[in-house]
């Protein structure tokens, strides 16, 4: 607490400033970074449309199998799986560019380098027997996505009582994305567009937020002048240090609350890989439990979902979370989690649906309190690559993961069976319950920092 105190007496005077117009720039921001997210989060809505464009139809016809195939749902899967690990793995890379250049240069650039991914994807949907178009497509997209929507931390200091708020600003900005699946359908399905062409739209789209964000995100000594003003102590990275200095510097501030960081990270892998597994094969997992039909229901639906709860849930558990505080945000998320759990056996289209919109909240939320935490833990300087190592270490263990469990599941059970999908469900969700308790005791008695650690504490 002392050492609070001399930080606010060490700030200086807050200049004064018009919070309209400065919430006017975050909300033109955020629509911006919506446009520009990737195709990642609508993927499940996409997978129909490209199965029907005829996307990895070879794989179908090496086995003498009809379009729709298992295999060629699997290479969609694995194909979620490597842009998803390949994006997440990345993010240490986006969180150095953050710290090092700013908030206006990774997010302008993220939505280039997604027009470029989208593009290729655009060129995919064509020349379908150019698979490699497709694979290099999506993990180039969504990684600018995630550049993109991590940029909108460049406001996080503007209104340090909302700071919470802000990070589900910047998830809803990637989560609504999932739209763009939908916008796609109605480009082919009602107004006559072929798939390569209504994602070519899309792309030119990106392209022109790429450039307003150049001039609406905030530069990166606008970023530390207000991290100044609220924390007392200036932060700024030094742009002479290599890319494995700056890492050594993230692991270092990791290494300052080493148990607490290693309590909480455990709980979020764990939580993470269920999620992300359940999304992975949630497609080929509602085929056999529902049937071809009410799948195809479903996979719709769960990008219209994800882009609802995006757009007005995250916002409003990031309200929440300043509201009620780090603890209790745990406990309700927690229950979001367990709920899911148990839904996720009904053989019922409308529980399924359920879940999805529970999976989704979960997942919400995981996104909130890993961004919070990165604000708790780490100093301005090093926000994006304390972050970006968290998230990065969850990407590879993911693609692992999701790349060799899904065969290991089929061939043990086969590929008719829900065994290959309970199973994991039990891998994974019986160590989140335990690690979600015992990290709730832990939040309860101990807490977090007050002032996030400095390499020089």
């Amino acid at each position: 607490m002392e050492e609070t105190n001399r930080l606010i007496q060490n700030r200086i005077p807050v200049k004064k400033r018009n919070k309209k117009l400065e919430t006017a720039r975050i909300v033109i921001t955020f629509f911006l970074c919506v446009l520009a997210s990737g195709p990642l989060t609508g993927f499940p809505t996409l997978m129909p449309r490209m199965v029907e464009s005829n996307i990895f139809e070879s794989t179908c016809a090496e086995e003498g199998k009809p379009p729709g195939c298992p295999e060629q749902l699997t290479r969609f899967e694995n194909l979620y799986t490597i842009s998803m690990g390949i994006s997440v793995g990345m993010s240490v890379v986006s969180g150095i560019f953050y710290d090092r250049y700013g908030a206006r240069k990774a997010g302008s650039g993220g939505a280039f380098l997604s027009f470029l991914g989208i593009s290729l994807f655009s060129l995919g949907s064509y020349f379908t027997k150019q698979e490699w178009l497709i694979y290099l497509a999506f993990p180039l997209a969504d990684i600018g996505g995630f550049f993109n929507s991590f940029s909108m931390y460049g406001f996080i200091w503007h209104f340090p009582e909302h700071q919470a708020l802000l990070v589900g600003v910047s998830l809803a900005s990637f989560q609504i994305s999932a739209i763009l699946g939908n916008f796609l359908v109605f480009m082919v399905n009602t107004v006559g567009f072929d798939l390569w062409a209504s994602v070519a739209v899309v792309a030119w789209v990106n392209l022109f937020a790429a450039v307003f964000l150049v001039i609406l995100l905030p530069s990166p000594k606008e970023f530390y002048d207000r991290a100044q003003e609220v924390l007392g102590f200036r932060s700024e990275p030094d742009t002479d240090h290599s890319l494995l200095t700056t890492i050594k510097n993230g692991l270092l501030i990791i290494w300052k609350k080493k148990w607490s960081n290693l309590l909480i990270f455990s709980t979020i892998l764990f939580t993470y890989l269920q999620i992300i597994y359940w999304t992975t094969t949630l497609v080929h997992y509602e085929i056999l439990l529902l049937g071809k039909t009410k799948a195809a229901v479903i996979a719709n639906d769960y990008a219209l979902i994800y882009a609802i709860l995006g757009a007005t849930v995250s916002p409003f558990l990031g309200y929440l979370f300043d509201r009620i505080g780090i603890f209790a945000f745990w406990i309700c998320s927690s229950l979001l989690y367990f709920s899911f759990l148990g839904i996720f056996f009904i053989r019922n289209e409308t529980w399924q649906l359920v879940d999805i919109v529970l999976g989704v909240l979960y997942n919400a939320g995981w996104g909130m309190f890993l961004g919070k935490l990165a604000i708790y833990f780490a100093p301005p300087d090093n926000l994006g690559v304390y972050y970006g190592i968290m998230f990065s270490t969850c990407g590879v263990l993911q693609c692992i993961v999701n790349i060799s469990l899904p065969e290991t599941m089929a061939i043990a059970f086969g590929n008719l069976s829900l065994w290959q999908f309970y199973v994991p469900l039990m891998i994974f969700g019986i160590p989140s319950v335990l690690l979600i308790i015992v990290l709730a005791i832990y939040l309860k008695k101990v807490g977090v920092p007050e002032v996030p650690p400095t390499l020089n504490d």
